[in-house]
């Protein structure tokens, strides 16, 4: 019955379309969180529940979306509210988008964490020949990466201290403790652990890389030592 006297409602469905569209925004929340305050704690299980409830919750802001708008078409004299159905639709396929994005396109742009392993292994190794042929020909060792870019002995992404997924960092030591600084210590570490790298390594004068497992999402379990089980 269409009775002008009666005032449309708002739909819920519609409502509950756009509050489902902003669940994922959780999600967003924590990632910013975890990057920006490293003091900040924020277990693996937290990420897994608000990863998966973000995940149905796009799904739903669209089904919901798609029946709201139907009903408020279908009986425009009851029902109002078609923009915010056509918003909370706008949400979920904007979410979805972005998940298939990830999904698909963020591992390319990270590589693969085998292959970025496989690479910072090998940028280990000639940092250590770069100061062995250094002590060879009796020069001072390099004090920094970027010396060594600057001579032309290692490429510009090294010397910068990051390549392939990995950051790196180099210091000169005292092999026997008096204080002359006849060694070198190397370490490479995943930008994003668990995503550009599943290892942490390790390199000094003895030419042994060793490593440690990162088993979280946060930061290795230990840095990786000269304790550290070999490769």
């Amino acid at each position: 019955m269409n009775d002008s006297s009666v005032v449309p409602r708002i739909s819920k469905l519609a409502v509950a379309s756009v509050l489902a569209g902003c669940v994922p925004f959780g999600m967003v929340f924590l990632l910013i969180l975890h990057n920006s305050c490293p003091c900040v704690e924020i277990g693996s299980e937290v990420f897994a529940n608000a990863g998966l409830s973000g995940f149905f919750a796009l799904f739903v802001a669209i089904i919901l979306g798609y029946v709201a708008r139907r009903s408020i078409r279908k009986k425009p004299f009851l029902l109002r509210g078609l923009k915010v159905a056509q918003t909370g639709l706008v949400m979920g396929y904007g979410w979805l988008t972005l998940l298939v994005w990830v999904l698909l396109f963020a591992p390319l742009r990270h590589g693969h964490p085998g292959a970025n392993e496989a690479s910072a292994v090998g940028s280990l190794r000639t940092i250590y020949h770069v100061v062995q042929d250094s002590t060879a020909s009796h020069q001072d060792l390099p004090k920094t990466l970027q010396q060594m870019g600057q001579l032309g002995l290692i490429d510009r992404n090294l010397a910068n201290g990051l390549k392939s997924g990995y950051q790196f960092t180099y210091q000169l030591r005292s092999t026997h403790n008096d204080g002359i600084l006849d060694g070198f210590v190397a370490v490479a570490e995943p930008v994003a652990p668990c995503i550009t790298g599943k290892r942490a390594f390790y390199i000094d004068d003895t030419d042994v890389i060793r490593f440690e497992v990162i088993h979280s999402d946060s930061k290795p379990t230990s840095m990786p030592t000269a304790q550290s089980p070999p490769l």
